[in-house]
């Protein structure tokens, strides 16, 4: 048998060998879900909090809306310095249909260290999950 490791050169990460022979060169976390209700329009809502000197990983998102939302409601996922904050960093901007939801799987989208993860919505009734995990800075 023939012993090779696999290293980076930068940060020392070994790639592994399952015991299924399987190579793994990528995440080895599993997201954790992070929920949250938006009962109120216009309003900015902490779904991820910030951990300090670490980096979220956004892996999937799903969000949902109620049937009584408008035809067209805007979502705004961003990141933020304080908790409930302004919008400073933008994530992701998207309309969702009434009575719909919307899963987003296979991201790999890195947060700046140690921020909040917020949302809004300009109506009521949306709930949202983003999955992930933390990494560190």
């Amino acid at each position: 048998m023939l012993d090779v490791r696999i290293q980076g050169a930068d940060d020392g990460n070994v790639s592994r060998v399952t015991k299924r022979g399987e190579l793994i060169v990528g995440s080895l976390d599993y997201s954790e879900p992070y929920y949250r209700e938006l009962p109120q329009k216009d309003f900015i809502y902490n779904i991820v909090p910030a951990v300090v000197n670490q980096q979220f990983v956004i892996t999937g998102i799903i969000v949902s809306s109620a049937k009584n939302v408008s035809a067209d409601t805007v979502v705004d996922i961003f990141q933020s310095r304080t908790e409930n904050g302004a919008i400073e960093f933008p994530l992701f901007t998207f309309t969702i249909l009434k009575n719909t939801t919307i899963p987003i799987s296979g991201l790999r989208v890195i947060t700046k260290t140690t921020r909040w993860i917020n949302v809004s919505a300009d109506d009521r009734t949306i709930n949202i999950t983003i999955l992930g995990y933390y990494v560190s800075a």
